[in-house]
């Protein structure tokens, strides 16, 4: 006679971040019987303790705060900085982030680290518990480089710059890309003198050369000083004063250090003993998140795909789905949207361009560009900027960049549309920054109504009839 196996959870959810918390939300208003472990005595994650959220209202005083100083001298009380972003984090953890919020929504929360004894059962402390599907969402934390002389000394990063209870005097930023962008510029904005270090030969490498130069142009214009392709040796850390030493035989000095060089994968212990496989950029999975044990599942930053909260958020929807029904959806990392909150902001989705010159040469696809100053709203704002969109010949947006005010929900909306005629079709308020996108697509379309044979039948038609007429 064969045992029956017995389950404690039809569903267990290892991680509370953004992922994990969809997951867990989402399977449980399907009627599964669901566990939601993480290792922290709060949840939210990542995104809402050390990322998107503080970082965010890091900028906004920031931006308030330059706005301010602009007209009139005004003195920075750096602690209602920090208020204002611990207030943040705290609104959030009261409104939904916190155990009562899921345990009313039927989730068992369970605080301590997982641990796979087997490819069935997970151990939490001295518990054991075996679900029929497993759902990893266990995030990120910093990537720190060894360099010789940083450790040990009381360097930042993106988890503990948002504890600060002054603001930094000198700060010294490892790493040209988002999260060592968008928070180099607040604290300059702020008052700090800032000075950004990237390997690369731009800054924001993953973003276009036209987004790099933008931002870099920005900096120079609020005097933050980038050094770029330089190679750091090492630290020195010496009466409160960091050195930083280059290969070059150069150096720079600060009171304070953010290392901002990206994020690693956190994934939970026990992966080897149930066969898990893993690489150095995080756990391995499909298209359809599964691992190579197709019961466990894995979304989020742990994954080694892009990381960011709505990636996270995306894939725990569609891993649910898989892991409950059996269904084969798919993630499209192609079509993944993303926003760097730097002063200009900036906003893609899609390829870039360099990947497309074959296309946009042979004429299979075409760019579409304009400027913020033929946008009514920005010109009434004094904001620059430009929104380019590459369409293919069927009329599909294949990729959208957007360099100023409102980027991100600019890109949202051209993301939403797809193609020409769905964004021509929309009827937008004005004045608006979005109706510059319709008016893109509309004068797309007849553009290409003008050169088509009907279109040329028309006009050659009228003209005729104008000429009767005199």
């Amino acid at each position: 006679m064969i045992a029956t196996m017995t389950y404690t959870h039809q569903l267990i959810v290892i991680g509370a971040g953004s992922g994990g918390l969809v997951a867990a939300e989402f399977a449980a208003s399907l009627g599964a019987n669901v566990a939601m472990i993480e290792k922290s005595s709060s949840l939210g994650g990542e995104c809402l303790h050390a990322g998107c959220v503080p970082s965010k209202a890091l900028i906004a005083e920031a931006r308030r705060y330059a706005q301010t100083s602009k007209d009139q001298p005004v003195t920075l009380d750096y602690k209602k900085v920090h208020k204002h972003i611990k207030q943040a984090i705290s609104h959030i953890e009261t409104t939904h982030d916190n155990d009562a919020y899921y345990q009313a929504k039927n989730i068992e929360v369970i605080h301590g680290e997982a641990t796979f004894i087997n490819k069935s059962e997970i151990k939490v402390g001295l518990k054991t518990y075996r679900a029929k599907k497993y759902i990893i969402a266990t995030g990120s934390r910093p990537f720190v480089p060894s360099i010789p002389g940083l450790a040990g000394t009381p360097y930042l990063t993106n988890d503990s710059v948002f504890d600060l209870k002054a603001l930094p005097k000198d700060l010294i930023v490892i790493g040209g890309g988002p999260i060592g962008c968008e928070i180099g510029q607040a604290m300059a904005m702020l008052g700090a003198n800032v000075t950004i270090l990237h390997t690369s030969d731009r800054l924001l490498p993953r973003d276009e050369p036209e987004v790099s130069q933008t931002v870099m142009d920005s900096f120079k214009h609020m005097k933050i000083t980038v050094r770029l392709s330089i190679e750091i040796t090492s630290v020195e850390y010496v009466n409160g004063i960091y050195t930083v030493n280059f290969a070059s035989g150069k150096k720079v000095t600060g009171s304070d250090i953010l290392v901002a060089t990206g994020r690693q994968a956190v994934m939970p212990g026990g992966l080897d003993l149930a066969k898990v496989k893993t690489t150095d950029r995080g756990i391995v999975v499909n298209r359809q998140l599964r691992t190579n044990r197709r019961h466990i599942l894995a979304v989020g930053d742990c994954n080694a795909g892009p990381q960011f909260t709505h990636a996270a958020a995306d894939q725990a929807v569609i891993a649910v789905r898989n892991a409950l029904f059996g269904l084969q959806g798919k993630t499209d990392p192609a079509l993944l949207p993303w926003t760097t909150f730097t002063t200009p902001e900036n906003a893609h989705f899609g390829p870039m361009k360099d990947t497309l010159k074959d296309t946009i040469q042979d004429g299979s696809s075409t760019v579409l560009r304009k400027s913020y100053d033929t946008i009514d709203k920005a010109t009434a704002e004094s904001e620059p900027g430009v929104i380019e969109m590459i369409i293919d010949r069927k009329g599909k947006v294949i990729a959208a960049t957007v360099i100023g005010h409102n980027a991100g929900e600019i890109v949202a909306q051209i993301r939403f549309g797809g193609t020409i005629d769905g964004l021509a079709s929309v009827i937008q308020a004005y004045p608006t920054y979005g109706i510059a996108v319709k008016e893109m697509a509309s004068q797309y379309k007849l553009a290409k109504f003008q050169q088509s044979t009907i279109g040329k039948f028309f006009k050659k038609r009228f003209q005729a009839n104008s000429l009767r007429k005199k």
